[in-house]
């Protein structure tokens, strides 16, 4: 089973793009595609449940993850989108540099960031992310809504 942290900025990786704004809330184009093969390849080599994908991707309903899935299989029939797919499986298993970056990436997850103050959420994911082989999560309830400062806002 590969950490879904290491498929996650492989994905980031093959399309150019930063964690944060798949992360975010944008429907643009350029981060929807590499959100759905993300979920797509987590789907399909993690133990992670659609509930699981949606939280770790930074959304709230397992529908979501249903309609990726869909849409990723569907494309996965036309040549280039297949290709596309399976050569960012082959860096999967071949990138040492993007495995060696991936332990860092969990302490940049947004609701990991806020802390409990995203109870539910922050509490889950790091359940998740704790069952998961390789590097431990922080469980200590420190994120900035804890330590006293304001959290930052991009207004």
């Amino acid at each position: 089973m590969i950490h879904p942290d290491h498929i996650f900025l492989t994905v980031c990786y093959a399309f150019w793009v930063e964690p944060e704004e798949i992360w975010g809330p944008s429907r643009n184009i350029m981060l929807s595609e590499p959100r759905k093969i993300t979920a797509y390849l987590l789907r399909k080599h993690t133990e992670m449940t659609l509930s699981d994908i949606t939280l770790y991707l930074n959304r709230s309903d397992h529908t979501t993850c249903i309609y990726w899935l869909r849409t990723v299989e569907e494309k996965l029939r036309g040549g280039i989108y297949r290709s596309l797919v399976s050569k960012i499986e082959e860096n999967l298993l071949s990138d040492e540099e993007t495995l060696s970056k991936a332990s860092d990436l969990c302490r940049r997850h947004p609701v990991l960031q806020e802390g409990p103050r995203h109870s539910r959420n922050w509490h889950r994911l790091q359940w998740v992310l704790q069952r998961l082989p390789g590097e431990e999560v922080p469980i200590s309830g420190a994120g900035p809504a804890e330590s006293g400062r304001p959290i930052e806002t991009n207004n």
